[in-house]
């Protein structure tokens, strides 16, 4: 992902077209929050093109207004941060109400309630992620933090197997590893002593499809430290 997202900027400055290269941008910053790559989010911000104000599409304007609010959560400012991204969620001069965009600034302030810890809003976003009928490209992700959130304000994970299970299911039919890897990772944190076994082997699975470079990954190695954990 990390290739491909430096390829695509390379590919988008060397064509020469502003608004192209800005929406390069963006996107960049997307998979870098996708990955959890937070030095590769403040890089990338901070070198966005928002000097060119002559192609401030409101989509390109939306992104930065959000990626903004999440990297005040990163900064600390968690209540702040939020605030501004839910502002922007609100704000019918801003919103662009295009298939898939509703769904695409909800994960980004979804991905900041987990960073933030706040995990009553990040149920309620979770929930709005698996609705919409536009875009189903984060059902993994918001069915498992979904999860994730309801345990962490008490319900036992018993409770909550059913989304974890759907999160690998939606995460193995799209082919995408790394959702994949964190619901695996959730349901064996989850699992009771009857489903330990199975979960482990999941686990143990997943983990293999990943390349000796791949297998340096943060996320990776805490999967790996679990398995071997007593």
């Amino acid at each position: 992902a990390a290739r491909l997202r430096d390829a695509v900027l390379v590919r988008a400055a060397q064509g020469g077209h502003r608004y192209s290269y800005a929406v390069a941008h963006s996107f960049a910053v997307l998979v870098s929050i996708e990955m959890r790559d937070v030095a590769s989010v403040r890089r990338l911000l901070a070198a966005h093109p928002v000097q060119y104000t002559d192609i401030g599409a409101q989509h390109v304007q939306m992104n930065l207004v959000l990626f903004h609010g999440f990297v005040d959560v990163l900064d600390g400012e968690i209540d702040a941060g939020i605030a501004r991204m839910q502002r922007a969620l609100t704000d019918p001069q801003r919103l662009m109400e295009a298939p898939g965009m509703r769904s695409l600034y909800a994960r980004i302030l979804l991905e900041a309630c987990r960073v933030g810890q706040r995990q009553e809003l990040g149920v309620a976003v979770a929930k709005q992620l698996v609705a919409d009928s536009h875009s189903h490209l984060w059902d993994s992700e918001a069915l498992r933090l979904g999860a994730e959130f309801r345990v962490a304000l008490g319900t036992p994970t018993l409770q909550v197997q059913d989304d974890v299970h759907q999160a690998i299911e939606v995460a193995c039919r799209q082919q995408a590893r790394m959702p994949l890897l964190r619901a695996a990772i959730t349901q064996l944190q989850f699992s009771d002593a009857a489903g330990r076994a199975r979960a482990t082997e999941l686990l143990t699975d997943v983990v293999a499809t990943f390349s000796d470079d791949e297998q340096r990954h943060p996320e990776v190695q805490a999967a790996r430290a679990l398995l071997v954990a007593p």
